[in-house]
């Protein structure tokens, strides 16, 4: 599951830096001798531009992005916070209504593959109303 990560160090220019992304692997990868690149799942995050020195490069696991005094703040982790979707007859339902598997990350990824309604994608109530009656039967049986 992805988590809150701080990124921080000095610059070149001696000042304080730190940076906050949603992931689930940090790490520094070498720019050259002396600074490293912010990685998070294999991605470089803040571009090439932004790096720190080698020496004072740290990552931790933190509970949200609150900027941290005499550091100056970049990213933030609000993809850590976004509630996953899934599209159920045409409409995004929040993954925690059904306990459904929240196969679209935010709200606007479901929009764009549910469409608005049913874009042709929906079934009849009295379908509907036999999966969900098949479901409720389902639910208590061992599947061993």
């Amino acid at each position: 599951m992805a988590q809150c990560f701080r990124f921080y160090g000095k610059g070149t220019d001696g000042n304080n830096y730190e940076f906050f992304a949603c992931g689930t692997t940090p790490e520094y990868r070498a720019r050259d001798g002396s600074t490293v690149y912010l990685y998070l799942d294999g991605v470089n995050i803040a571009g090439t531009t932004y790096f720190y020195t080698t020496a004072t490069a740290q990552v931790t696991s933190v509970a949200n992005d609150n900027a941290t005094s005499g550091y100056t703040k970049f990213g933030n982790c609000s993809a850590c916070n976004a509630v996953p979707y899934d599209c159920l007859n045409g409409v995004c339902i929040p993954k925690s209504t059904y306990n459904t598997p929240g196969i679209y990350a935010t709200i606007s990824d479901c929009e764009i593959a549910c469409g608005v309604g049913c874009s042709g994608k929906c079934i009849s109530n009295s379908d509907w109303a036999k999966i969900e009656g098949l479901s409720n039967q389902l639910k208590d049986r061992s599947c061993s």
